[in-house]
């Protein structure tokens, strides 16, 4: 939707490019594992036995 010389989907692709450029950038491994956290609590199989014991807080931020 273009309104005011403004392109939304434009927007959101650029933004998505961006955010996957810096990734690195944007994720520490404190909110990683917050992240990871926040999972376990909702969805606990999915984490148990994973995280850290096979994948460390600092290769889920490099995922």
């Amino acid at each position: 939707m273009i309104e005011n010389g403004f392109n939304e989907q434009l927007f959101y692709s650029l933004l998505g490019n961006v955010t996957r450029t810096h990734y690195s950038r944007i994720l520490s491994r404190d909110i990683a594992k917050l992240l990871c956290d926040n999972l376990k609590q909702r969805y606990p199989a999915l984490i148990e036995n994973t995280v850290p014991e096979n994948i460390s807080y600092g290769c889920s931020q490099m995922c």
